[in-house]
Formats: structure tokens, C-alpha cells, sequence
């Protein structure tokens, strides 16, 4: 009971990682307590891989709990301070902790009895494997044993249906067989480092066939190297402003400019949809038939998106994420992401929030069913039926949001910095050096990692096949 009230307590979404296969290596060392003259404190030490600590702590057995969320760690240590508690001689304390950690959530317990101002340390339980908070949601049955409404809302152009569904009925289906694409909003969006929103991938949303088609009944999303050079002028018919572009002066249009000698057109031409304003749903079961996108710096936009859109705190329910990086050892994510705004000198940059769970000895080859259950209470993600991860859903995410199809390259939160990677996360020239990795002496590399150019060495990224194409079946959501 004080385990279920502790987690109500804590409003934050909790990581369940299990299904294909995973590897654990994080273990929970014991903790530390040390007496101060008002209070005292608790903590364990920093390892990378750690984002977040809970620390419970019960005195005595009595109640109130203390309780603390840490959201970084101080002197390399992940510290609660105390200091409105002072411990007794014959105190007895008993310290639950949980570590929010890549690889997954762990927990240990231990208890602490004071002595004669020595204390005497003792482990309860640890656990060397994240914890499984989920259960597979059920069906609810009345008395009389009938199944009863579903808990899932839609809304069709912007209203509220006045439908009530049953589980697993059907709300929402597209099978491809229209090139006008009725059901989705296609547009051309310019995302720039003359727009400076670091935010969004290293693209350039264009409406045209040459990335975007309908064929077969399938839906073939395929991004292109731009060839437009630094000095190029680009614009764009019926460009969409940014939602949050922080500039009056915006334009549709690139166009270099000598007091921003670091900015580069977008580097990648791609496609994206959505049902944004057309339908949208709060809660319920979505499942995408589709190949993943796979190149050098590709992932794909495969997610659900709040309609009501917030600047400074960005979410996404993705489906299914998997960058090339991710691909190439094996791996399958999907979940929750939070793009968390800073101000700094006058603009917002991002820092990402990411629960993705991570599901291995995935191969991405072919179509694959990905799915993912929202509820009230739990997120749950599957691949081919695998559940693979889900996360406790403490109306965190708990209102409309709609579907996002596309497919990204670079940016600044995808991919971690390497030797092998041509641009490093926020730096101002990192459009440029993208698209210096495909082009020059580095066009047409398919082996060769680096080459040299009026004798400056580039980086060299692989020139992309037909498996760039994220191809799309059908997407079908349905009540829960």
C-alpha cells in the first residue's frame, strides 16, 4: 500500500522494459547516509545512464514519508538533503530508491539504524533488472458479464464525437488507396539554422512527388540529399510558419545572409503528413504496417502529437523509432519523448526528455506490425505482437492527439556524437557539414568513411539506396 501511494505521489511515467530480449548491467550500489548538524543526507553515486532518482524514506515506521524526485545529480552524486529531520540515537530508517536509468527503472531497498551516532547499514532488497509496474489491460465487464464503453474519445475535424465505442472497435483506418491522401494534411515546411529552432531534423518538408508517393495502395515517404549549395536561394509554395517560430519576418524562403556566415539550406528534401484538424483521439490502440526508413542519419516519423501544441514543452507518443544507428545493432524503440524548452539569450533551445523503451535482436528488414496501447493508466509498445516495453500513465498524456507520418534525418537530438558522425550536436555549422558528408569527394561513398578536398579532410557518409523509403500498408486505430 505505501509502494501504490508512493508512485501516485510522483506524477512521472515509469519505464518497463521486457519482450524481445535485453541485456541489464546497471545495479544499484548501497546507499550512503551521513548526519549533518540539521538533518541528514541519503545518495548513491552518479554512472552515466542515470537521468532521474526517487528516494522514500521512512522513519521509525511512522508516517509522514519523506519523499524527493532528483533530477541531477550534485558533486557527482544523486543526493537528497533532509534537513528537517534530525536522527535520534536507536533511530531506525528504511530508504526506498528508484533509478530512472537507460537501460531501464531499478529499485533497492535498504534500512539504516543509528547507534550511538554510528550507523549501521543493512540491504533489504535490490534488484539487478528493471521492475515491471505494468499488467496488460483487460476488458471491463459489467455485472451482467457485457463488455463496457471504451474510454477512448475521437475527434473528427476538430469536434468531439458523440459515438460511444466498445473495445477493439474500429475508430480510424487508411489503406493507401488514393493519392490525394483525403485523410491527411500534406504540406511544405523550411526548417533552417536561419531559423535557428533546434527543435526539428536537418530537412526541408516538401509536398511533391519527388518525395512523397502513393503506389500500390502503399505509401512511399523518401527523402533526397538536396543539391543546393550554401550560396542557393530556395523557396517554397504555400510554406507553413513554424507554430513557434520566434520571428515576425519570416519567409518561406532561404536565403544566405553575410552576418549568419554558418547557415546552410536544409541538407535533406522529405515528406510528411498528418491528420492534424482532420482526426485525432485521446486512448487507444494504433497499429502501423510499414518498412522502416533505413540510411545514414534517417529515422522515422512514425508518432502521435498533441493537437494543442505547447512551445516550450513538446510531446510525442512514439510508435515505432528506430535511427540508422538503431538498425544496425538490432533495436526497436518506441514511447514517450518530451522536448523540455530553455531560454537562452533571448531563443528556446531543447532539451529531450526520452522514456523510450528499447526492445533487441529486432531486424529490420521487410514490413513489420508496429503497435502501440494507450490507456489512461499504462502505454504499452509491440513489435509483430512483441510487447517490447510500457510505462505507467499518470495523466501525463491525456488529451487529443493525432497521427504523424514521415521520415527525418540528422538534427541534434537523434544521435549521439562519434568519430564516425560528420556533425556534432549543436554546433552552427552542423547543416553544412551534413551535407558536405554526402556530397564532393564524399559522393558515392559507400565504404570509405573520410576523404579530402582542397586538402581538408570531410567526413564521409554512405550514399543512400532504395531502403531510404519508409513504405506504409495501413494504419488502423482502434477503441480500448
Amino acid at each position: 500500500m505505501k509502494m501504490r501511494l508512493w508512485l501516485r505521489c510522483i506524477s512521472f511515467v515509469l519505464l518497463c522494459c521486457y519482450g524481445i530480449q535485453i541485456g541489464f548491467a546497471y545495479k544499484i550500489p548501497p546507499v550512503q547516509l551521513e548526519l549533518k548538524e540539521e538533518g541528514f543526507l541519503v545518495s548513491i553515486p552518479h554512472e552515466d545512464g542515470i537521468t532521474m532518482a526517487i528516494y522514500n524514506i521512512e522513519i521509525n515506521e511512522q508516517c509522514p514519508l519523506l519523499l524527493d524526485l532528483i533530477t541531477k545529480p550534485m558533486n557527482n552524486r544523486w543526493t537528497t538533503k533532509q534537513v528537517a529531520r534530525k536522527l535520534q540515537n536507536n533511530a531506525k530508517v528504511k530508504i526506498n530508491l528508484l533509478i530512472m536509468h537507460k537501460e531501464g527503472i531499478y529499485s533497492r531497498t535498504d534500512s539504516a539504524t543509528l547507534l550511538n551516532k554510528n550507523i549501521i547499514l543493512e540491504t533489504i532488497k535490490e534488484a539487478d533488472k528493471p521492475m515491471d509496474p505494468c499488467i496488460a489491460a483487460k476488458p471491463q465487464l459489467n455485472a451482467d458479464g457485457v463488455i463496457k464503453n471504451s474510454e477512448t474519445k475521437v475527434f473528427i475535424d476538430q469536434k468531439p464525437s458523440r459515438r460511444i465505442f466498445k473495445p477493439n472497435e474500429l475508430i480510424f483506418e487508411e489503406l493507401f488507396k488514393s493519392p490525394e491522401l483525403p485523410n491527411w494534411n500534406r504540406g511544405n515546411y523550411l526548417h533552417s539554422n536561419a531559423i535557428g529552432d533546434r527543435s526539428e531534423d536537418f530537412t526541408a518538408v516538401r509536398d511533391d512527388n519527388s518525395c512523397m508517393t502513393v503506389r500500390g495502395e502503399t505509401l512511399l515517404i523518401t527523402p533526397v540529399i538536396s543539391k543546393a549549395g550554401n550560396k542557393a536561394f530556395i523557396e517554397l509554395n504555400n510554406c507553413k510558419q513554424p507554430v513557434c517560430y520566434e520571428n515576425n519576418n519570416f519567409t518561406c524562403a532561404y536565403v544566405q545572409q553575410s552576418k549568419m556566415p554558418f547557415a546552410f539550406p536544409p541538407p535533406v528534401n522529405t515528406s510528411r503528413i498528418d491528420t492534424n484538424g482532420k482526426f485525432s483521439f485521446t486512448y487507444g490502440r494504433i497499429e502501423i504496417y510499414a518498412t522502416l526508413p533505413y540510411g545514414d542519419w534517417l529515422f522515422p516519423y512514425m508518432m502521435l502529437v498533441p493537437d494543442n501544441f505547447n512551445c516550450t514543452t513538446r510531446k510525442q507518443l512514439r510508435i515505432a523509432f528506430a535511427t540508422s544507428v538503431d538498425i544496425e545493432n538490432n533495436r526497436i524503440r518506441g514511447g514517450p519523448v518530451i522536448l523540455n524548452g530553455r531560454p537562452n539569450n533571448g531563443k528556446v533551445y531543447f532539451v529531450p526528455t526520452n522514456h523510450m523503451a528499447t526492445g533487441m535482436n529486432f531486424n529490420a528488414n521487410g514490413y513489420h506490425n508496429f503497435t502501440l496501447v494507450w490507456t489512461s493508466t499504462e502505454i504499452h509498445m509491440f513489435a509483430d505482437n512483441k510487447k517490447y516495453g510500457c510505462y505507467i500513465n499518470n495523466d501525463e498524456y491525456a488529451e487529443p492527439y493525432h497521427i504523424v507520418l514521415g521520415v527525418g534525418a540528422g538534427g541534434h537530438f537523434e544521435f549521439e556524437d562519434s568519430r564516425t558522425k560528420p556533425w556534432k550536436n549543436t554546433l552552427n555549422g552542423a547543416f553544412a557539414l551534413f551535407h558536405r558528408s554526402f556530397t564532393g569527394c564524399c559522393k558515392n561513398a559507400i565504404v570509405k568513411k573520410e576523404c579530402f578536398q582542397l586538402k581538408k579532410k570531410r567526413t564521409c557518409s554512405r550514399e543512400w539506396g532504395s531502403q531510404a523509403a519508409m513504405a506504409v500498408k495501413y494504419v488502423r486505430v482502434y477503441a480500448v
